[in-house]
């Protein structure tokens, strides 16, 4: 397969500089070019003493090659968030690009990122692990990320072939610590994994090499399909119908990103609920209802839920409630084959029962314990208020949370639980 060559845009250009040899060697090799800057994100993460070193070293080089040096630091209190949410690799990688991206876009600058064919080596292995597609298995050589144009020009060099050239200009780098760190996935797969694939299979690397180059290719064909098709429109169901089985959910990312991060169940989900030939249907993603009616899909986000208090003979007789934003509510005798996750409830114990908007204190007794609402909600990590969770409620207590609704948990209070009776209604939205 041809060597990557990924060409190096006009204008300024940002360097993505920790000070290792990659980022190093990038720097050698753009900083004749002009209008060069070099991006140092410091996490705080490392010992001081490390730190200070690696600076002064950064320093040094950077003015040698004449490039002036920015560093930008990471909010502690930030990482600790994140890190609770994705762990220490990933906060620090989404704050240290959120910081290089926000410079690019203030100083209208390209970003160049040292990676090199050894780590798209490693990466095509690593999201093969995760399960990925065959047209995610290969970094791209370039691509707008968040308005930047994100760069790589090193995918056709190897670790080795970059530290030669530094060592034959006499430029020394730093070694960052946690490099070593055999607790993070990608060091196991570099310094354990890898090369033991490698001493048993010696041509893995070539295969590797090829492989990438394959799923670029594909990747090129597949956004030539979907690239003329406007996400920010209904999508037809005969427009997705028409596009190759393998272009299908690359397009449905596209149309549900705005909503964040998408998980790849919910896309098959969708992508079977288009392919089934249903002709109505609707689904949520956090904020965000994905619904389908006359041919078209939809993706939109859901106004602010207001608070809302309603009594209707569906809550103890059976029938459905529509609620603007959350759909609607359903309420029906339990049929042989329904849903496990759906509440089950005997209407006869009901007592004058209301279907509800939560508020600010409100609990409900799970598991022999009063549990407080926003408790469970800020478990299932929402941006929405409180009060956009409905509840079903009568003159005992909170008899069910509906979390279902908005993108949580269904959680039913232990007294209706562990009642045992025949005449059960299942309660549930769509």
């Amino acid at each position: 397969m041809p060597t990557t060559v990924v060409p190096v845009p006009e204008g300024k250009i940002a360097v993505a500089f920790s000070g290792g040899s990659d980022s190093l060697a990038l720097l050698w090799r753009l900083h004749a070019r002009g209008e060069v800057t070099a991006l140092y994100v410091n996490h705080h993460i490392r010992p001081e003493a490390e730190l200070e070193r690696e600076l002064g070293l950064n320093t040094a080089n950077c003015r040698r090659l004449g490039v002036p040096l920015v560093v930008l630091d990471v909010d502690p209190e930030e990482l600790e968030e994140l890190k609770g949410k994705m762990g220490m690799e990933g906060a620090a990688r989404t704050l240290r690009y959120r910081l290089l991206f926000a410079w690019c876009r203030e100083h209208h600058a390209s970003l160049a990122v040292a990676h090199t064919k050894d780590d798209q080596r490693e990466n095509v292995v690593f999201r093969m692990l995760l399960g990925a597609s065959a047209s995610h298995l290969a970094i791209a050589g370039e691509r707008v990320v968040d308005g930047v144009l994100v760069f790589r020009p090193l995918l056709g060099s190897t670790h080795e072939e970059l530290r030669g050239e530094l060592r034959a200009r006499h430029l020394f780098w730093s070694e960052d610590s946690t490099n070593a760190d055999q607790g993070i996935a990608r060091n196991q797969l570099r310094h354990v994994l890898l090369p033991a694939l490698v001493e048993r299979y010696p041509e893995l690397p070539a295969l590797l090499d090829t492989l990438a180059a394959f799923s670029r290719m594909l990747r090129h064909f597949i956004d030539s399909r979907i690239a003329p098709i406007d996400s920010t429109c209904p999508l037809p169901r005969d427009v997705f119908l028409a596009l190759p089985g393998i272009a299908r959910d690359e397009l449905l990312y596209r149309f549900l990103s705005r909503a964040g991060r998408v998980p790849l169940s919910f896309i098959t989900r969708i992508r079977t609920l288009l392919e089934g030939g249903g002709t109505r249907w609707r689904e949520r993603l956090g904020t965000f209802s994905i619904w389908f009616d006359a041919g078209l899909m939809h993706v939109e986000e859901m106004s602010p839920v207001q608070e809302f208090c309603y009594w209707g003979h569906c809550l103890t007789r059976g029938g459905a409630l529509s609620l603007p934003s959350l759909g609607t509510f359903h309420a029906r005798p339990q049929q042989e084959g329904d849903p496990k996750q759906w509440i089950r409830i005997d209407p006869s114990v009901l007592a004058n029962p209301v279907l509800r908007s939560a508020r600010e204190g409100d609990r409900i007794e799970l598991f022999g314990k009063q549990v407080g609402i926003a408790h469970l909600a800020s478990g299932w990590k929402l941006k929405k208020p409180v009060t956009s969770i409905p509840l079903l409620e009568d003159r005992g207590g909170i008899v069910a949370v509906f979390g279902s609704a908005i993108g949580g948990r269904d959680r039913i209070a232990t007294a209706c639980k562990s009642l045992a009776r025949r005449n059960l209604f299942v309660y549930y939205w769509d």
